[in-house]
């Protein structure tokens, strides 16, 4: 009798395994952070992350007057290549 879902197409060495999970680094760094980070720290890292985009957009503003906006899409888009 075959089970329910039909005959498996697992060997029966690796039938019952768990599958191994590959993590990458940033994954690893992201769980590793999240079961050490209370929710004081969250907030805090939430806080400042919303003050760095809000400070960002002033800068980005002011250069946008400067150079104009090709300019400064071209320059913007350089820095990322860079990264």
């Amino acid at each position: 009798m075959q089970p329910v879902g039909g005959p498996s197409i697992l060997s029966p060495a690796v039938r019952g395994r768990q599958p191994r999970l590959i993590h990458s680094p940033v994954q690893s760094l992201i769980q590793s952070l999240t079961q050490s980070m209370s929710r004081l720290n969250a907030d805090v890292a939430l806080l400042l992350a919303a003050a760095v985009w809000g400070v960002a957009f002033l800068f980005q503003k002011s250069a946008m007057e400067h150079i104009g906006p090709l300019a400064f899409i071209a320059a913007r888009g350089m820095v990322a290549a860079l990264s």
